[in-house]
This record gives structure tokens, C-alpha cells and sequence, in this order.
């Protein structure tokens, strides 16, 4: 496939691990990324879904830092904004209205017109959400999804899925699906410990595995 194209924009500030490397933020996701690597990230497995238990609870900005964290490391990194209800890795990495997952999936665009490199980020690519599209469950459990993760999971070495909060919509479950780990965000001032309960249940329920759970309170 054809190498992604070379984006330019300046670094948001929410990337706390470049803003702020010695942060507690940036301490957290460390710890985060440490977890992954001891559990076989990503030599034995490579997709992993980053998904709140609520809607807003920082699981983009959590999982957009995590990301840029791995692909500091030198492994070959991929995050794919799987939120296609409410998009924020655009935002984030300042990309100006890309295409993304959802034109990749519609057949309006190529996978290789959709991703994005960051200079200051060499080994980090971006495959944004894309053309806002009703019907993102449908879109996500189609064989089209299905066929492009496991395209995805030939040319990187992990790749991180953005994904609605599990009360919000059943997207994630649907990525985490195909995927079969999830990192849980739980917010310390929004999420109430029996909809966590809920959450874990219906995770382990569908056979995906939880790798991890990170509290956050920004």
C-alpha cells in the first residue's frame, strides 16, 4: 500500500506527553504502556480498544497520548478514531476535516488517501473517523470493517482503537469484538462503580478480555 501522507500540523496541547513530559498525566500513561508491554504488547498481540465506561470521560485524550507514548518506543504505532458519533482524535492531532474510517468503509475513499503521519511522531499514524455517517453500528460490524483490521494488522505493530464509551452506543463492543482486549478509562469524579460493574460484565460476557483498567480525573 501506498506510504501515508505527510501531515504538518503543530502538536495540540492536550498531547500532555510532549507538553508535559513529567507530568502525572504523562506518568500515568507511562504506567499504562508499561502494563501492555508486560502482558505481550505487542509482540503476541496488537489491537487494542481504549474506551470510558461514560460519555467525556478522557478516553480520547488518554488514548491519543498512549499512542504517541508506543510510537516513542520505536514500535510501529496506528490510532484509528473509532467514534464516528463524536470524533475527537482530529481535533487533538489538529488535522483539518480529513477522510477517514468511515469513507474507507463506505468505499469512498483508499485506506492509503486516509492516513496521516505527524513529524514531530514518526513512527505514529492517524486514520481518523471521516465524513460523519448515520448507522456507525452497521458500518462497524460489516465484513468491510472486519477485512480493513485485519489489513491494519499486517502494516503496524499495535494499533489502538478510539472508541465510544461502552453506555453510550454498542460501537465499542463491536470493535473490541474483532479486537478482543480492552483498555477500560474510568473517570474518578463521573463513573459510578455499578455502571463499571455493568460494563466488565458485558465485556467478559462477549469473551473479549479487559488487559486493564486506568482511573483518570482530568
Amino acid at each position: 500500500s501506498s506510504a501515508p501522507a505527510p501531515d504538518v500540523a503543530p502538536l495540540s496541547p492536550e498531547l500532555a506527553i510532549i507538553r508535559q513530559p513529567d507530568s502525572a498525566l504523562t506518568e500515568s500513561i507511562r504506567a499504562a504502556r508499561t502494563q501492555l508491554l508486560l502482558r505481550g504488547f505487542p509482540s503476541s498481540r496488537k489491537t487494542v480498544v481504549v474506551a470510558g465506561i461514560s460519555q467525556n470521560c478522557g478516553a480520547s485524550l488518554f488514548s491519543a497520548n498512549l499512542a504517541a507514548l508506543f510510537s516513542q518506543v520505536g514500535e510501529k504505532t496506528l490510532l484509528v478514531d473509532a467514534n464516528m458519533r463524536n470524533p475527537a482524535v482530529h481535533h487533538i492531532f489538529n488535522l483539518k476535516n480529513p477522510k477517514g474510517l468511515s469513507d474507507v468503509l463506505t468505499h469512498c475513499a483508499a485506506l492509503s488517501e486516509t492516513l496521516f503521519s505527524i513529524d514531530a511522531l514518526p513512527n505514529l499514524t492517524l486514520l481518523a473517523a471521516g465524513t460523519m455517517q448515520l448507522g456507525s453500528s452497521e458500518l462497524l460490524s460489516a465484513s468491510a470493517f472486519h477485512a480493513l483490521n485485519t489489513d491494519l494488522a499486517g502494516q503496524f505493530d499495535i494499533i489502538f482503537y478510539d472508541t465510544p464509551a461502552f453506555l453510550e452506543s454498542t460501537d465499542a463492543l463491536m470493535v473490541a469484538k474483532y479486537s478482543g482486549c480492552v483498555l477500560l478509562v474510568v473517570h474518578r469524579n463521573q463513573s459510578r462503580l455499578t455502571d463499571v460493574n455493568a460494563v466488565c460484565q458485558q465485556i467478559t460476557g462477549n469473551g473479549i478480555e479487559i488487559i486493564g483498567s486506568v482511573l483518570v480525573d482530568y
